[in-house]
């Protein structure tokens, strides 16, 4: 799965040079091998290592620190870019480098390239966050909904998945917040990048999209206790009561959003 995350991105790359950057957390030594064959063709890859207790937002900031590019791209490995996927990063970069621009994030479909598993990330009442339109069709939300999937929009937040910053404004805010261990951690980035005037983006390229096979590396994993506090914690000050989601208002509530 990580080689054809890997041999995708170079068979739909940005129109600039990348380096890439493959983390390995404690992976065993047999499929670290594999991967460290697999990816020797390509001169601007490297395999790290991170073998510590898995921390999610360690890991990034550990390999963000890495990085020499002036624009980070957090990418899971359980992702493929398919022709569908043309432009998009090149998308992604013209507005990640835009002065109040934070995050930058994409549409994002399960493996079966029809349904929807990210389209951006909105508040919702009770300190809590949802995936806009996730396990609608495409077919059904591409066009004439109240957020059609065509267009750029603001957002409060995208998913670490897929998720474009410029790594002078993530360490302005000092990176991810490592007291989250598996989940949420990316939602309080934004919302930490939107406190500085750094707004979150979802950008559609005209629905271009990435495959996310999601959570498949983690599929059993439990979600520690310590990650909802911290999410209810940043979430619930981002939240407006009146209104609902700053950016996806609650008069589109969950059942015509999601349902």
């Amino acid at each position: 799965m990580t080689l054809d995350c890997v041999n995708s991105l170079y068979s739909y790359p940005p129109e600039n040079n990348i380096e890439v950057l493959l983390i390995s957390n404690n992976s065993s030594k047999e499929e670290l091998q594999k991967v460290v064959h697999g990816v020797d063709r390509y001169s601007n890859t490297k395999v790290l290592e991170y073998n510590n207790p898995f921390n999610f937002q360690k890991i990034n900031n550990w390999g963000a620190e890495q990085a020499t590019g002036r624009i980070l791209l957090f990418l899971n490995n359980d992702t493929e870019l398919v022709k569908q996927s043309r432009g998009l990063l090149d998308d992604m970069i013209k507005k990640a480098i835009e002065e109040e621009v934070g995050a930058v994030g994409c549409l994002l479909l399960y493996g079966d390239a029809r349904h929807v598993q990210h389209a951006g990330v909105r508040l919702v009442s009770g300190g809590g966050a949802e995936h806009l339109y996730i396990h609608r069709t495409l077919d059904d939300v591409k066009e004439g909904v109240a957020y059609p999937l065509v267009k750029d929009r603001r957002v409060t937040a995208v998913t670490a998945a897929a998720l474009m910053v410029e790594k002078s404004k993530f360490k302005k805010v000092g990176g991810f917040d490592e007291e989250f261990i598996v989940c949420g951690g990316d939602v309080d980035l934004c919302i930490r990048l939107n406190d500085k005037g750094y707004g979150a983006w979802y950008v559609s390229g005209g629905c271009k999209y990435i495959l996310h096979k999601e959570s498949t590396t983690r599929s059993g994993s439990k979600i520690p206790y310590i990650d909802y506090l911290k999410s209810y914690e940043s979430y619930i000050n981002a939240y407006d009561f009146k209104t609902g989601d700053k950016f996806l208002p609650f008069k589109h509530e969950r059942g015509s959003i999601n349902v």
